[in-house]
């Protein structure tokens, strides 16, 4: 914790903003024992080989990415902390990114029955250059102490706004196939967590002085890696529910501007991009508040510890 932090009750609340986010991430608090991703397998193996490769891909990325954004809550955002609502929300947030750590590595034990296969999904930060070279700038602003405050709160927001959004565009693209029926009703959860993490990222840096020239170039720079990302595991050709690298590309560039948007920054980082390329992914959400209770009414038990370990150590 920050130097000028001496208080250790949370009452009174004098960081209302921070407090707010608090109680927004305690009030959405799920776990992954709501989904059985084991009913999801004969659909994923319904899907082309393409496809079935795009999503290991995303699948790999999420694996690493939300312990990542884990490490630099432990390690740096909590120990940097202004007050106790601060510590309030990343100590929540902390426990979701867990969540959806335990959550992804569920879904890859389900679809990928071979552990040689499986060890390689795991690993994909060691035999994927475009998820290496994301770790890698992620992991540089946790451990580097010559970044400022702002530039690391940034990166992360970079890391949930515009990383994740285009994963979950892959996954909620599956989704008008039909298809996996619990992999998407987890990412729409984890999309919402992830955007109430990113929206609490630009509420502090709002609050700070940062360089409006330094920022544009890091979410550029966020955006830039992310198409290159997506341009390795997109074929270059037109699929089926209006997929492709192209339209991909679009919607990192939209997303980046969004973020430049939530920050009131001066300039977008791609001016001639003016909308986003996938209706799909806002149609999702919106669709949630349909298919919550089937999918829950299909899968939900009493949350049980022993048989949740009993379940994870069947998986590995």
């Amino acid at each position: 914790m920050s130097s000028s932090f001496k208080r250790y009750s949370l009452f009174p609340i004098y960081d209302q903003t921070s407090y707010l986010y608090y109680k927004k991430q305690e009030a959405s608090i799920w776990t992954s024992a709501e989904m059985d991703f084991s009913r999801d397998l004969s659909d994923f193996n319904k899907l082309d080989e393409e496809i079935r490769g795009i999503l290991m891909n995303i699948l790999a990325f999420f694996a690493s990415g939300d312990g990542i954004v884990s490490k630099n809550i432990s390690y740096r955002l909590m120990k940097d902390a202004e007050n106790f609502e601060q510590v309030a929300f990343y100590a929540a947030q902390l426990f979701m990114e867990t969540v959806h750590a335990e959550t992804y590595s569920l879904i890859i034990t389900s679809l990928v029955p071979d552990p040689q296969e499986r060890l390689m999904v795991f690993s994909a930060g060691e035999n994927n250059e475009a998820v290496k070279k994301k770790e890698d700038w992620m992991e540089r602003y946790i451990f580097d102490d010559s970044v400022e405050d702002w530039e690391r709160i940034l990166v992360f927001a970079c890391s949930e706004g515009i990383f994740f959004t285009g994963a979950f565009a892959i996954i909620f693209w599956i989704g008008e196939m039909n298809l996996m029926q619990n992999l998407i009703f987890a990412n729409i959860q984890i999309s919402k967590d992830e955007a109430l993490h990113c929206e609490f990222a630009v509420s502090r840096l709002l609050e700070m002085e940062f360089d409006n020239e330094k920022a544009l170039s890091i979410i550029r720079e966020a955006a830039e890696m992310e198409k290159e990302f997506m341009r390795t595991i997109i074929p270059k050709k037109e699929f089926e529910h209006g997929m492709s690298q192209d339209r991909m590309v679009k919607y990192i560039e939209w997303m980046a501007n969004r973020l430049c948007n939530m920050l009131d920054l001066e300039a977008v980082a791609y001016p001639e991009v003016t909308g986003t390329p996938f209706s799909f992914v806002d149609k999702a959400v919106a669709l949630e508040k349909i298919n919550f209770f089937e999918v829950r009414a299909a899968n939900y038990k009493r949350f049980n510890v022993d048989e949740a370990i009993e379940r994870a150590q069947s998986l590995v």
